[in-house]
């Protein structure tokens, strides 16, 4: 297990759909800045692209910076840190070849969204609650339109997919989704 953390938890589940993370081709992540600022994620990148993106411009400057505590780290398996890490005292950076597949981007949910094509995951964990039941429903429907058939979309474990997208995703667990086939 990744780990007692709620993200930690959903990339146990994702490696379990995919089998090796590497097939995955890109992921986005969206959190409310105050969950995680990256670090399981980052560590953890052995993805083609992973993107974040973030309306806190603090959590973007933190994962930009690639830099934990070493503390911090530990619901990351040993295997992933060696791998994935440089130690540097009581830090940890993040290394070279996983930073090269970061993306980092400001991003407002109700706004324009700079995104082009689709993605196999979406994390949108503990954002959706700050929302009305209609702006929550517009917001998952972009959502799916943004998720490759069969794609995978965890919310947070107070959050429900109700409204239109419903049509678009089934429900695999209490905090999953997949978009249907076609």
């Amino acid at each position: 297990a990744l780990g007692e953390t709620p993200i930690a938890a959903a990339l146990t589940d994702l490696r379990g759909t995919f089998g090796d993370p590497n097939e995955a081709e890109a992921v986005i992540l969206i959190t409310d800045g105050d969950e995680t600022c990256g670090e399981e994620l980052d560590a953890v990148a052995p993805v083609e692209q992973l993107r974040r993106h973030d309306i806190a411009t603090h959590a973007i400057t933190k994962a930009q910076a690639a830099r934990y505590r070493q503390e911090d780290l530990k619901p990351v398996p040993e295997a992933l840190r060696r791998a994935w890490t440089v130690p540097d005292g009581q830090d940890a950076t993040i290394a070279p070849e996983a930073q090269a597949l970061l993306r980092f981007r400001h991003l407002h949910l109700l706004g324009d969204w700079p995104m082009a094509g689709a993605f196999d995951v979406i994390f949108c964990r503990n954002v959706m609650i700050y929302f009305d039941n209609p702006t929550k429903e517009r917001l998952v429907a972009r959502f799916a339109e943004k998720l490759v058939r069969g794609g995978h979309l965890y919310i947070g474990h107070s959050e429900r997919v109700t409204g239109p997208a419903l049509e678009e995703l089934a429900n695999m667990g209490p905090t999953i989704y997949s978009r249907r086939a076609a």
